[in-house]
């Protein structure tokens, strides 16, 4: 059954923004958008051997760090994932402090400052799941330490101690800081259909670790492939990645014009027009190729509703292949979400 672009906005609505809409009818609430910081809360929630003292477990503080919601939230949901929906009796002001020894293992026998955070976060990601390596999103990685490093009150030297830290896993859910955010990068946005859909995420993070990726993206397979299933657009996708990029290579490019861009260089398939199954094959292949711990479609519906999308804004609707100069000229000109399914789609 084909998905009709009000029921993915439906989706997204009904559960918070930083959860996947695939699992937002979850009783204890979808995984996180963002690779990362799926991978350690499912280490967390596997791992924990005391659900009393959740801070003795490194998955479980790298965790609670990335989870957009307060920690007695995050505390909400690790007790219902383990223990089933019921009462929750995990507040974070009752619960033991950070340990020694995971202190430690972030801070590397100094005060918290951003790199360490980085090089612990990353580092405890990466033995849970080493699959996750091309998936990591510095820009979420840099936006999870930047409230923090705000409510403690440190913005202006970057460096937390030990027992202002260790104060915001216990009391930042109830007590409110001297700021909200330092504003270390302006936020990388993900729109609100991408969150929807984490497979789209996971095509744009390694695009924008091409060298390539703002000069001439549609020459990459995991751009165009990030492009075209990007339910937000083509503006959308370049700002996305514009910001990532940015973030990743130290620079300060502006958000390149679709229409300024080389045209489409990428075989979809070996020949032209290209079908709907060119366009899975495609969209699965170029998934499979990253080698990584990527989140699958849930269903196939959602790559087929997106060809229908492309179907109708290319007028192909009636053949159902797209010709590859049509397909190029969707990514230079289209710029917003595509609107319309073909007729026989919704």
């Amino acid at each position: 059954m084909l998905v009709s672009r009000s029921m993915k906005l439906a989706c997204v609505l009904v559960g918070l923004a930083t959860f996947s809409a695939a699992q937002s009818s979850s009783l204890c609430g979808g995984l996180p958008f963002d690779a990362t910081c799926s991978t350690l809360l499912t280490a967390c929630v596997n791992t924990l051997a005391d659900i009393n003292n959740p801070w003795a477990n490194e998955a479980c503080v790298a965790a609670a760090t990335c989870h957009s919601a307060p920690i007695n939230a995050f505390l909400a949901g690790l007790s219902c994932r383990i223990q089933g929906p019921g009462p929750n009796n995990l507040t974070a002001v009752n619960l033991p402090r950070v340990s020694d020894a995971v202190y430690n293992n972030v801070a590397g026998g100094g005060n918290i400052t951003y790199d360490a955070y980085k090089n612990w976060f990353t580092g405890v990601a990466l033995k849970a799941d080493p699959g996750v390596q091309k998936l990591i999103d510095i820009a979420e990685v840099i936006a999870n330490f930047d409230p923090i490093l705000a409510w403690t009150g440190f913005c202006s030297t970057g460096a937390i101690p030990k027992q202002t830290f260790l104060d915001w896993f216990q009391y930042s859910s109830t007590v409110g800081g001297p700021a909200t955010a330092c504003g270390l990068i302006p936020p990388c946005l993900l729109h609100q259909y991408s969150v929807a859909f984490p497979y789209t995420i996971d095509l744009l993070v390694p695009c924008a670790n091409e060298q390539s990726a703002l000069s001439d993206p549609f020459s990459i397979n995991v751009c165009v492939a990030a492009a075209l299933n990007d339910i937000d657009g083509v503006d959308a996708f370049l700002d996305a990645v514009t910001c990532r990029y940015n973030v990743i290579f130290g620079t300060n490019n502006s958000v390149p014009a679709s229409n300024t861009l080389p045209p489409l260089s990428v075989n979809i398939a070996q020949t032209s027009p290209y079908s709907q199954q060119n366009f899975i094959d495609f969209t699965y292949g170029t998934l499979s190729s990253l080698q990584a711990s990527v989140r699958w479609p849930t269903s196939v519906d959602s790559v087929i509703t997106q060809w229908s999308y492309i179907l109708e804004w290319t007028n192909f609707c009636s053949t159902g292949t797209v010709p590859e100069k049509n397909l190029s000229d969707l990514l230079l000109y289209s710029h917003v979400l595509l609107g319309q399914t073909c007729p026989n789609s919704s």
